[in-house]
């Protein structure tokens, strides 16, 4: 017969494991926690050294903040020892990086843990093995976590192999130092130099560090009261994955799939199929609407007013997409030859320009003050139709019903929902009785019938519409057609992109154009 243990008290020790273990996972979860102690005390250099030698990481953290005396040396790795709260009532205002008091602690239950610190204008000194002692250093603070998961084999043989764990290393120095962008970061791996970033005014600068096939001007970045954005623009930034996809809020990085969606709402039709955007959102948050407690991480919040949110991002969003953004190449790569027949200077509310011709019946030659652009016609007023589209649906009646045939249920309901009703008219075969306005006088309506019924939503078909409509590539266009297009194109909400996500225009600027000729 079994016998139920009885229910009985842990020992400290047992309870001190349990509560390090929820916090420290992995290398990349201790050097979070330093790192977050170097910017709480206010480091414009950090250096992490990482070794990896026999199977185990070892990580050093050496930054030159404010530092500790002997007392707070000594506190720092007690449990719940902080110098971030007092009260009760501070953890709801929250506004450093760290606060639990539990970092230090729990590295120092995983690791052999030494500290060496020296505040400004003191000694320093080094705690090792529960002594202080004297130790020659500059101000700052240095943290060595030596031999990580050594006596836990369970949790040593569960974590990923070592170039995974690298990479999460990597990645979340990065996040770091785009959020703080002000800190120059020295990482070194197995006693050689690794990477490092040099500080800068402004995240996008880092981004560039970063990501170096990028340019300056493929990246837009705006600063407001409620935080900092850097997203790269649609028609020369996209990703295969999400990994630039971030929200940060109040200079920490969060997992917040409401967030992120209205970043992905805000680039709705202007990134090519299975892309992702470049976009980081660090919002400005007062702590008292933060609940940080969710995670032992903190990677997960409770936010308050998340739908006002929501909206306040991809509003963001779209208005950085809304006006177009000269985009210099890095090379000349090949000079157009531009014809100067029929050309005339107009004037809009936008910006002057001078229509100089069409180029291979498929690109529109626009000249503005700074330089020069090429727009393809088709994407243009693709997009163009597509936001009339998004503003007035319109079905018209036939004069005379269409007859269609092999259609799936799916297909019919595709149809019905956007108003362009399927009625059953015998076996396998469907009237259509009406269409979108701009369809009326397609000279195929059929074939579009059939493209349309493949869009599962209504945007899907919208975008399907305004595509089928537009002027093709190869067509002949007069002066007054050009005309229509570019101020059609300035006035765009969104004039990177065509609704499926192919670029609108190539811009050649005028320094460029001298740069290549050497004329400096």
């Amino acid at each position: 017969m079994l016998t139920v243990p009885s229910i009985h008290f842990l020992d400290q020790d047992v309870i001190q494991t349990i509560r390090a273990a929820a916090i420290i996972d992995s290398p990349k979860a201790v050097l979070r926690e330093l790192v977050e102690n170097a910017l709480d005390a206010q480091a414009d250099r950090i250096t992490v050294d990482i070794w990896t030698e026999d199977d185990l990481f070892s990580l050093q953290v050496t930054d030159n903040g404010v530092g500790m005396d002997q007392i707070d040396l000594k506190l720092s790795v007690a449990p719940h020892s902080t110098s971030k709260i007092q009260r009760l009532e501070d953890l709801w205002t929250i506004s450093s990086l760290g606060f639990r008091g539990e970092a230090l602690h729990s590295i120092a239950q995983f690791a052999r843990l030494t500290i060496a610190s020296r505040p400004r204008e003191e000694s320093g000194y080094i705690l090792k093995q529960g002594e202080i002692v004297p130790y020659p250093m500059a101000t700052g603070t240095i943290v060595t976590a030596r031999d990580l998961f050594a006596d836990f084999p369970q949790r040593q043989a569960g974590l990923p192999d070592r170039g995974q764990q690298l990479r999460h290393i990597q990645r979340l120095i990065q996040d770091f130092a785009l959020l703080y962008p002000a800190i120059t970061w020295q990482i070194n791996l197995d006693h050689r130099p690794w990477f490092h970033l040099w500080q800068s005014a402004q995240m996008k600068d880092i981004a560039l560090q970063i990501l170096p096939r990028l340019t300056s001007a493929d990246l837009i970045q705006d600063q407001q009261s409620h935080g900092t954005i850097l997203l790269g623009l649609p028609d020369r930034v996209s990703r295969p994955r999400s990994d630039w996809l971030k929200v940060a809020v109040n200079g920490r990085i969060v997992n917040s799939p409401e967030l992120e969606q209205s970043i992905l709402s805000g680039f709705s039709r202007t990134i090519p199929r299975h892309r992702f955007p470049l976009c980081i959102v660090n919002l400005t948050i007062n702590p008292a609407q933060i609940d940080w407690h969710r995670q032992p991480d903190k990677s997960s919040i409770y936010l308050l007013n998340l739908q006002e949110w929501q909206a306040k991002i991809e509003a963001w969003v779209k208005q950085l997409l809304k006006s177009p953004q000269p985009n210099l190449s890095s090379h000349g790569k090949k000079l157009l030859k531009l014809t100067e027949s029929q050309s005339s200077y107009q004037t809009n509310s936008v910006a002057p320009y001078k229509i100089l011709g069409q180029l291979h019946h498929t690109y529109i030659i626009v000249e503005q003050e700074e330089g020069t652009y090429l727009l393809e016609q088709h994407t243009a007023h693709e997009r163009i139709l597509f936001e009339r589209l998004e503003t007035l649906w319109q079905i018209v009646p036939l004069e005379q019903p269409i007859l269609i045939t092999d259609l799936t249920e799916e297909q019919i309901e595709n149809l019905n929902r956007s108003g362009i009703v399927a009625e059953n008219f015998g076996h396998n075969t469907w009237r259509i009785s009406a269409l979108p306005q701009l369809l009326v006088t397609h000279p195929d309506p059929i074939s579009a019938i059939y493209e349309l019924c493949q869009e599962q939503t209504d945007q899907a078909l919208r975008a399907r519409v305004a595509c089928i409509s537009a002027i093709r590539n190869g067509t002949e266009l007069d002066i007054s057609t050009m005309k229509d297009i570019v101020q059609g194109w300035q006035l765009l909400q969104n004039p990177h992109t065509c609704p499926h996500g192919r670029p609108i225009y190539f811009y050649l600027g005028k320094q460029q154009l001298a740069h290549f000729f050497r004329r400096y």
